[in-house]
C-alpha cells in the first residue's frame, strides 16, 4: 500500500506555526476527531500502516511519503493521540480499557530506513511500533516490487520487450510512462503465481541498460537490531504472495515458516502477523485466518480501513495511512476512519475452509467499471459467489472505441475478488472490410493472434 504525496516542506510549515493548523479549521477538525474518539468499552483502535520512508523522494515512486512528511505525521500523533504498542492496544481493546484516541503504528516489508531514520525518530518521541518483515529478502534478492522499480528504471528508452501484454510501453523516454509501467506491473504480477512473477521480473531485468540499483539490504542483523531497541517484530510471510493465490500447503508454509525464521533470529516469540496486501476476500479469506491462528500468532492486521472495536476480530484488525498535508486534514482523516465500516471475512474451521466446492474463472470481454448490460450482470455474479471461489479475466480497453477503460485500476483494487486484465479479449469494432481478401487478412493477422493471446492468458491463470 502506498500513500499519496504531500507538499514538500509541510512539516516545517507546521513546526513554525505558520500553517492553517493554528486556526479555526484545525480546532474544528481536532474537535471532531476528539468527539468521535471514545474510551473504555466504546473505544476504537486506529492502526496506522507505513512502508518505505525515504529521505528523498524517488521520481519513479512519487506517492511514497518522505522522511520529512513522516516526521510531520509523528509530531501530529504525539500531540493529538495516545500511541500504544500493538499488543498492548489489542489487549486493552478486548478488555474494554482502551484510552481515548488510541493509535498503534505498524510498518510492512523490510527496509534499511527503518534502522537509519525511522527508529531514531520513534525513539526520540518515545513511540513504539511493530515491524512486519518479509523474510525471503533477509538473505536473498530485494523485495519483488522493489526489483520491478529497479528494472524499469534501468530499461532503455525505447525497444524494451515486456511480458504479459505490456508491449504498448515501447517508448519510456517520459518519466510518467515509467511510473505507469511500474504501477501496472506491480498490480498485475502481485496476483501471478510466484514462479511466473519471478520469471517476468527476470525478463525485464535482463534488458537493463544500466546497473540495477536496489534498496540497501535489510538483513537478519537489521531485524535483531530493531528487536534489541524494544520494537516488536511481526511476520509478513516468506515471499509476500497473495494468499488467495496459494495452495493451502503453500499458504501454511508462508505463514508459519516466516514465524519460525523470525523467532530463530530474535530468540523470542513472534506474535503478530500482517496479511500480504491484506484486503479481505480479495487477498485472503477465512482459511488463512484459521491458518494464522493455528500457527500460533496472537494478533493479525489487514488493510481494509476503519478502526477496530471491542467486538472486532483480533486476527483481522483494520489499518490505514493518514496522508493529510496539514494537521486539520490529518485530524479529519482520522475522524473519518473512526466511522468507516471495517471489513473482515468469516472464519470457518480449517478443514471446512479447505473444502470450498467451487473454483471459477470468468472470462468476460466487458466488465465493470463499464456500466450497463452484461458488465453489471457479470460483476454481480462474482460478488455473490462463495468467498475465494472466483477470479476474472477481462480487458483494460473498451473494444467499442479502443480507449482505455476509465477507472479500471481503482475498481480492481477495491473489488472483493481478483481481477486480471489484458488489453483486449475481442477485436476492436471496425468498419466492415472492403472485400473478402481484406476480411481474411484481418482474421488471420489480427483476430487469430488476439484469440490465441486470450486463451494463453486464461490457461496461465487456470
Amino acid at each position: 500500500m502506498r500513500v499519496p504525496d504531500m507538499p514538500a516542506g509541510s512539516s516545517l510549515l507546521h513546526r513554525n506555526g505558520a500553517g492553517a493548523g493554528q486556526g479555526v479549521a484545525a480546532r474544528v477538525s481536532n474537535g471532531l476527531f476528539s468527539l468521535l474518539s471514545r474510551q473504555g468499552q466504546n473505544a476504537k483502535l486506529t492502526v496506522l500502516l507505513f512502508h518505505k520512508v525515504p529521505l528523498v523522494a524517488d521520481p519513479l515512486t512519487p506517492t511514497e511519503p518522505t522522511f520529512m512528511q513522516f516526521e510531520h505525521i509523528l509530531d501530529f500523533l504525539q500531540k493529538n493521540t495516545s500511541v500504544l504498542p500493538l499488543a498492548d492496544a489489542a489487549a486493552a481493546l478486548a478488555s474494554g480499557k482502551l484510552p481515548k484516541k488510541a493509535v498503534a503504528l505498524t510498518f510492512d516489508d523490510g527496509y534499511d530506513e527503518w534502522l537509519t531514520t525511522v527508529s531514531p525518530a520513534l525513539r526520540a518521541r518515545n513511540m513504539h511500533a511493530t515491524f512486519f518483515v518479509t523474510t525471503e529478502q533477509l538473505e536473498g534478492p530485494a523485495l519483488w516490487h522493489e526489483r520491478i522499480i529497479a528494472a524499469v528504471r534501468a530499461l532503455p528508452d525505447t525497444g524494451a520487450h515486456l511480458p504479459y501484454g505490456f508491449g504498448n510501453y515501447v517508448d519510456l523516454r517520459q518519466t510518467s510512462s515509467r511510473i505507469r509501467l511500474i504501477s501496472e506491473l506491480q498490480e498485475r504480477l502481485k496476483y501471478a503465481p510466484l514462479p511466473e512473477r519471478l520469471g517476468a521480473i527476470e525478463i525485464i531485468e535482463a534488458q537493463a541498460r544500466s546497473p540495477l540499483v536496489w534498496p540497501r539490504p535489510f538483513d537478519r542483523d537489521s531485524v535483531r537490531a530493531l528487536h534489541s531497541q524494544g520494537f516488536e517484530i511481526g511476520g509478513h510471510t516468506i515471499s509476500h504472495p497473495i494468499l488467495n493465490e496459494c495452495s493451502d500447503d503453500q499458504a501454511t508454509l508462508e505463514i508459519g515458516g516466516c514465524k519460525e525464521e523470525l523467532e530463530s533470529i530474535i530468540g523470542g516469540s513472534v506474535n503478530a502477523f500482517a496479511y500480504p496486501n491484506g484486503r479481505p476476500l480479495k487477498d485472503y479469506d477465512g482459511r488463512h485466518v484459521a491458518m494464522v491462528k493455528a500457527c500460533g500468532y496472537k494478533v493479525a492486521v489487514v488493510t481494509s480501513g476503519g478502526a477496530a472495536r471491542q467486538d472486532s476480530d483480533i486476527f483481522q484488525l483494520p489499518r490505514f495511512t493518514p496522508w493529510g498535508a496539514t494537521n486539520e486534514r490529518m485530524a479529519l482523516q482520522l475522524a473519518r476512519n473512526l466511522v468507516e465500516r471495517e471489513r473482515r471475512v468469516a472464519v470457518a474451521p480449517l478443514q471446512q475452509a479447505r473444502d470450498t466446492p467451487v473454483r471459477c474463472l470468468m472470462v468476460a470481454s466487458t466488465f465493470a467499471p463499464l456500466h450497463g448490460d452484461s458488465a453489471v450482470v457479470y460483476e454481480n455474479l462474482c460478488k455473490h459467489m462463495p468467498a475465494g471461489s472466483v477470479r476474472v479475466l477481462t480487458a483494460s480497453t473498451n473494444y467499442m472505441d479502443g480507449r482505455e477503460i476509465e477507472g479500471w485500476r481503482e475498481h480492481d483494487r477495491s473489488a472483493s475478488f481478483p481481477v486480471d486484465r489484458i488489453p483486449l479479449l475481442r477485436p476492436l469494432m471496425q468498419p466492415p472490410p472492403a472485400n473478402i481478401g481484406a476480411s481474411l487478412a484481418r482474421f488471420a493477422f489480427s483476430d487469430i493472434p488476439l484469440y490465441a493471446s486470450v486463451l494463453l492468458s486464461a490457461a496461465r491463470i487456470v
